[in-house]
């Protein structure tokens, strides 16, 4: 990390931007559930409207309300997610379509989400939970410009 609190790595940008969501739940941030975030992202994708200055709030306000239905060891073991992911797809899944993207990919998870019957599943309840989170941080670092960072792998292997 630089001296002046910029990441240099991947790794720290998932940390910076854990802790920036994090710094939304404990401030004023509104909890919404599923819901409302599906409707707001529809008229978003729909729009053309999915920038990162109107649409990572919403992102934000969704992740916070998941938060609260998820164990604090699946929240803790998130920069091992999202690296092993990062590791799995590289840059260019997130690079190429950035927030749009995220915005249909958070769609679909929400959508698994609440129609969700495990017997159907083919991934758990508490995976899709992580997901969404995973994809609120990596919307998170893209707003900062800490996506296209160097990976440091030798914590992973």
């Amino acid at each position: 990390m630089e001296m002046n609190g910029k990441p240099t790595t991947w790794n720290e940008g998932v940390e910076l931007a854990l802790e920036e969501l994090d710094s939304h739940t404990q401030m004023w941030t509104p909890i919404v559930p599923p819901e409302t975030t599906m409707t707001q992202i529809e008229w978003a994708v729909n729009e053309g409207k999915v920038k990162p200055d109107s649409y990572v709030p919403v992102f934000i306000e969704c992740a916070n309300y998941i938060k609260t239905l998820m164990p604090e060891s699946d929240v803790l073991d998130m920069p091992t997610l999202l690296l092993s992911r990062q590791m799995k797809y590289g840059k260019g899944n997130i690079a190429t379509f950035k927030y749009v993207g995220i915005a249909v990919r958070l769609h679909d998870k929400l959508s698994r989400l609440m129609n969700s019957d495990e017997e159907f599943m083919d991934e758990s309840v508490a995976d899709t939970k992580m997901d969404i989170v995973g994809y609120t941080v990596i919307a998170i670092m893209l707003k900062n410009r800490w996506w296209e960072l160097p990976v440091q792998t030798s914590m992973f292997k």
